[in-house]
């Protein structure tokens, strides 16, 4: 995991030498850099060099939203899931809550245009919403409803008449 957190350091920094400007596609390519590099930092519990990663996708996520709502939504409700499981980790509760929550608002909006590719996506950030929600009956109704998703995505990948996998991926 060390040896990913390398590699991601390696392709933040490409990203960040390479900005002339506020090009909305380096900088996209600088948030999804960030978010994963979030992730992998995690994973070796650096914690706070986790969060800082993630909460610097999301400041970024949200300046290419300004711009461009309808293409940037995707990875602002993506940093914004990850950012959640952050802050979460440093006992941040609320904060964490804030953050999935936005998240799958995000999620839903997208999956009511186009349920097929971002149904797995609001299924997982529901269960990350679960997770992270105080209230044990709504984090229930949460974990419920994450996995009526997660049967949703399992039914639709079902063998059709000729015995041939359809896969939306």
């Amino acid at each position: 995991m060390e040896e990913a957190v390398d590699v991601g350091a390696e392709t933040v920094a490409h990203f960040r030498e390479s900005m002339t400007g506020s090009q909305p596609r380096r900088l996209g390519y600088l948030a999804t850099a960030l978010k994963n590099q979030a992730v992998c930092l995690a994973g070796v519990r650096r914690t706070a060099e986790a969060l800082a990663a993630a909460a610097e996708a999301v400041e970024l996520s949200r300046e290419l939203v300004a711009a461009q709502p309808e293409v940037h939504h995707p990875l602002l409700a993506s940093c914004l899931d990850t950012y959640g499981g952050r802050l979460s980790e440093m006992d941040r509760r609320a904060e964490a809550a804030a953050a999935t929550d936005e998240a799958v608002k995000l999620y839903r909006a997208l999956a009511a245009v186009d349920r097929a590719v971002y149904l797995s996506r609001l299924a997982e950030a529901v269960g990350n919403q679960g997770a992270v929600t105080e209230d044990r009956q709504a984090s229930l109704a949460l974990t419920t409803e994450a996995v009526q998703l997660r049967r949703e995505l399992v039914a639709d990948n079902r063998p059709d008449t000729c015995g041939t996998w359809r896969c939306r991926c």
